[in-house]
């Protein structure tokens, strides 16, 4: 079972995270050893018997591409070599849903991987394609149908049209033809949040990490050919190329200049 929190859920003897922070793998050291306490005290677990395997799971849904330790003991600085055997160990399993988006390898007809599709989608038209999917996928299980409508409605479709007023609606088919509506407002807020974070990075090679990951998202994954012209375009190019991308139905259109 997944489950996809801000902070930390104990579920019988499952233990699994969603957090962000550079050194979350020693905040899961210390959430592991306060489970583990937490299942002695209540007597879950008789004397004598051993305690229970527990799998860290982190869920990242950033754009940026997760660069934090993935086990405790990377976050220790120079150990002498006789003492490196008594360093504490945990790795925690990182789920970097982006990562796995652009690596084109998601499986086809899961819910999952149509989840992260929807939270890195490539503009109105793919999520229209994925909302029609996650339909018909999930006609035997109309709660977890009724539970993709209630996320799109109240955390996707705000976090990209934050200024569109929402009708009412919880129903999949109902959300996919209203979007239609709005396709101006989509391309456009997109566009923003793209131009905005390249600002924000503010060097050249910062613009053009932001520019890659706009055309993987839209086109999948680029050539290399491609990935060369981007690092070794001007600031001036990679601007008018942001710009375009969001209108381009193809890469070639991205660099018609």
């Amino acid at each position: 079972m997944l489950n996809r929190t801000r902070g930390h859920a104990a579920l019988g003897h499952h233990f699994i995270l969603a957090l962000r922070s550079p050194a979350v793998a020693g905040r899961l050291l210390t959430y592991l050893g306060l489970l583990y306490e937490a299942l002695l005290a209540r007597k879950l677990i008789k004397p004598g018997e051993p305690l229970p395997v527990v799998l860290p799971v982190v869920v990242y849904s950033g754009v940026p591409r997760w660069n934090a330790a993935l086990n405790v003991c990377d976050l220790i600085g120079a150990v002498p070599q006789g003492l490196r055997r008594f360093l504490p160990q945990l790795q925690y399993l990182l789920v970097d849903e982006g990562a796995l988006v652009e690596s084109g390898k998601l499986p086809m007809n899961n819910l999952a991987a149509l989840l992260f599709q929807l939270e890195h989608n490539r503009g109105l038209h793919d999520v229209e394609d994925l909302i029609q999917k996650v339909y018909n996928y999930t006609k035997a299980d109309p709660l977890v149908r009724r539970a993709f409508a209630t996320w799109t409605r109240h955390v996707l479709l705000p976090r990209s049209l934050p200024d569109v007023d929402m009708p009412q609606i919880d129903n999949l088919l109902e959300i996919k033809n209203m979007l239609a509506e709005h396709s101006r407002s989509w391309t456009h807020q997109w566009k923003m949040e793209g131009l905005a974070e390249g600002r924000k990075e503010g060097r050249k090679e910062g613009q053009a990490a932001i520019l890659r990951r706009l055309l993987a998202h839209k086109f999948g994954p680029l050539p290399d050919a491609v990935s060369q012209r981007l690092k070794n375009a001007t600031s001036a190019q990679l601007e008018a190329w942001s710009l375009a991308v969001l209108d381009a139905n193809s890469l070639e259109e991205v660099f018609s200049d």
